[in-house]
């Protein structure tokens, strides 16, 4: 998430927070509105308040080191922006400008005015045909020895769910075994349950949603091939899977492989702009490498094979 959408669901849930618990001090009623049978809609009104808090609390520190780590190499970005246009080695300002956006906008979700001022200057002095243009952190990454040499169609499947979505069950299985501490101790279950339940439709579609991921996967792969790379995606109402196809030769290309996956962004010829976030680590990484680089023929690419 951005800091704006942080910002704005924060404004939203705190006061509102703050008022309830203000309400429930002033009634005399408890403030913690777990473990116990609850009887006031005060108190069923704190209790999804304190879940929200908890879940906007979970956003913040999982994107906290994110935001940190872009702003540092976004400065670092814009500094290196101005030295590369005052020297007018425009293709290495381009390279820069475009991971300075792709930064800021990961933190903010908009493009400050200086970036625009930046793409003006630069965009004139840079050359139509076709460019790969590889940034990275530290090592640069392993090249194709042999950019002739063909190599067998790779299909990589989606990412796993993360150590970070199965954390996050934690506090939610926390919430459910209140929930059922609350039903056990009390007679009265349809009331209880009544009050409850939106609680558990949220539990059961994150538990849901998580194990679904887990088993089944995402309904996005990738397939590199020398000189190609296509978004396959399949859709439960059909049968057949829809498949793009881009042609790595006829494109401009930037390969960001600053963060944890891969970004890669593709210039089209009619000034269309499609940006990839890959998964799979260093492998997915080598595949894309040779897939750009490759001047070798295209193979066949049959759609059976991605039905198995």
């Amino acid at each position: 998430m951005s800091v704006w959408s942080v910002l704005l669901a924060g404004a939203a849930i705190i006061p509102l927070t703050a008022g309830t618990l203000l309400y429930l001090h002033h009634m005399d009623l408890s403030l913690w509105p777990f473990g116990r049978p609850i009887t006031t809609l005060a108190e069923i009104v704190l209790r999804y308040e304190m879940i929200a808090l908890v879940c906007l609390a979970y956003v913040i520190l999982r994107s906290l080191p994110g935001w940190l780590r872009y702003r540092l190499l976004a400065r670092a970005d814009a500094r290196a922006i101005e030295e590369a246009i005052a020297r007018k080695r425009w293709e290495e300002a381009a390279v820069r400008l475009h991971r300075y956006c792709l930064l800021v906008s990961a933190i903010w979700r908009r493009i400050p005015p200086r970036a625009v001022v930046w793409d003006n200057l630069v965009r004139p002095w840079l050359p139509r045909n076709r460019r790969v243009y590889v940034y990275f952190y530290a090592d640069p990454p392993p090249l194709p020895q042999k950019v002739t040499a063909s190599f067998a169609p790779e299909v990589f499947p989606p990412n796993q769910p993360s150590l970070w979505s199965a954390i996050l069950l934690v506090p939610v299985a926390m919430m459910l075994y209140l929930i059922i501490l609350d039903i056990a101790r009390s007679g009265q279950w349809p009331q209880l349950l009544f009050v409850n339940v939106i609680l558990l439709i949220v539990i059961l579609v994150l538990y849901g949603g998580y194990f679904l991921m887990a088993l089944l996967g995402r309904s996005r792969y990738y397939r590199f091939a020398p000189g190609v790379i296509q978004l396959i995606k399949f859709d439960l109402s059909r049968r057949r899977p829809q498949i793009e196809t881009f042609d790595l030769h006829r494109v401009q290309l930037v390969i960001d492989l600053v963060g944890d996956s891969a970004v890669v962004t593709l210039h089209t010829a009619g000034d269309r702009q499609v940006c990839l976030r890959l998964g799979g680590g260093q492998e997915v990484s080598d595949a894309l490498l040779r897939a750009a680089l490759s001047t070798a023929p295209r193979p066949p690419l049959p759609e059976e094979g991605l039905l198995d």
